[in-house]
Formats: C-alpha cells, sequence, structure tokens
C-alpha cells in the first residue's frame, strides 16, 4: 500500500490495541437502507490482536467502525448527488460511535473549495497542503457509509480514540498527495491502528486502492 504512515505501533496506539478484546463484523441492516457490510458477508469472526486478555474493572464498550464517501467539498449534500457520486471522485472518511458519540475523521486539502488549491494541485503534480479533520455528527448516516467492524475494548472513551488519531496524524504527514498520500489513504491507516491490517484491507478494496 502506498504511502502509509511509517511505524504505528508505540505510545497510545499500544495502549489501545493492549485492551483490544474481540471484533467481529457488524451484520446486515435491514433492507431498504444504504448502509451495507463492506465485506459482503455477515458472519462474525475473532479479530486477532496481541493485546491483555485479562479480566478488567471497566465494562467492555462497543466501538463501531464506518467507512463512508461523498462528493467533494463545495458539491451539494443532496442525497441524489451523494447515491450517483462516483466513488473513484470521492471524498473518504472514517466514522467511529463510541457509546453515545459519533465522530467523523478525515482529511482533506486546507483550503478544499478554493480555487489557489485546484491550481496548486495541477501545477505541483497532485500536492497541497492537507489538513486533518475531526467533527462529532448527531448519528451514523445512512447514505454511502459501510459498517466495517464492532469491537469489544475494555477501556474506550472518545479520549482514547482521540489520542489515538493524534498519534496517527503525527506520522501521515500533513502534504496531500493524490493516488499516493490521499483521504483515502489516511481512512486506511485509522482503520488499520483502530482495527488492525485484517480490517484496513477490507477498507482498501471498498475505496479501490492497491495494497502491495
Amino acid at each position: 500500500m502506498p504511502a502509509l504512515s511509517p511505524t504505528m505501533s508505540t505510545g497510545n496506539i499500544t495502549t489501545w490495541r493492549s485492551h483490544l478484546l474481540t471484533g467481529r463484523r457488524q451484520p446486515r441492516p435491514t433492507a431498504g437502507t444504504d448502509v451495507y457490510d463492506i465485506g459482503g458477508k455477515s458472519a462474525s469472526r475473532s479479530l486477532k490482536v496481541d493485546g491483555i486478555k485479562g479480566a478488567s474493572d471497566r465494562t467492555p464498550s462497543n466501538i463501531s467502525i464506518y467507512i463512508a464517501q461523498y462528493p467533494l467539498e463545495g458539491v451539494p449534500r443532496h442525497p441524489l448527488f451523494i447515491r450517483v457520486w462516483p466513488s473513484a471522485m470521492a471524498h473518504a472518511m472514517v466514522i467511529v460511535r463510541v457509546a453515545d458519540k459519533v465522530v467523523s475523521y478525515d482529511f482533506l486539502p486546507r483550503a478544499p473549495t478554493s480555487p489557489k488549491t485546484a491550481l496548486h494541485m495541477l501545477t505541483h503534480w497532485g500536492r497541497a497542503p492537507g489538513e486533518f479533520r475531526r467533527r462529532e455528527l448527531s448519528s451514523v448516516p445512512h447514505l454511502r457509509c459501510w459498517p466495517v467492524v464492532v469491537l469489544e475494548h475494555d477501556q474506550a472513551s472518545l479520549d482514547d480514540l482521540d489520542a489515538v488519531i493524534d498519534e496517527v496524524n503525527k506520522t501521515f504527514g500533513t502534504e496531500l498527495r493524490l493516488l499516493v498520500r490521499d483521504c483515502r489513504h489516511y481512512a486506511i491507516s485509522v482503520v488499520e491502528c483502530l482495527a488492525g491490517e485484517e480490517y484496513s484491507e477490507l477498507v482498501a478494496r471498498r475505496l479501490q486502492v492497491e495494497m502491495f
């Protein structure tokens, strides 16, 4: 996989992984919704992690991870545009639900709707200054949003989650490079750190990023 962040198994990420207990695929939703199982299967399976499996004083929490694709910034967010927007031109983001909180994480150009940004990318081989974005959502979206995995974690909070994402951001780099280090690669990196390589590969296939 091209230009993912270097070694990320230190600090807050190691702590996060040490408290992972299990992981399972999210079940298929009821018919008529736009949320689908990213792997095409509804069977549960174990998440292989080298962590602490002993008893905990805290009640395990379920952490739901999703991947979403939406039209680029500046395009109207009408449901019709969301449904028909081509995946190859869509913006990718990771959405995580912890308890009653839903948060999205993504990577995008610093001024995504500015003509100067488009000109800079055209004249600099798809490069532009990037920034990381975190937003709290009222709920998990139903359009173009696919469940990846439900993690069982014995020490999970929004602060813990943000600490892991901060580690990802520190190593990922702030230069956006189309097809090399863009929103899709960032989403894969986030999922890899939160859930492991097994699930990041599912996301890579969903986002049509070649793994090598």
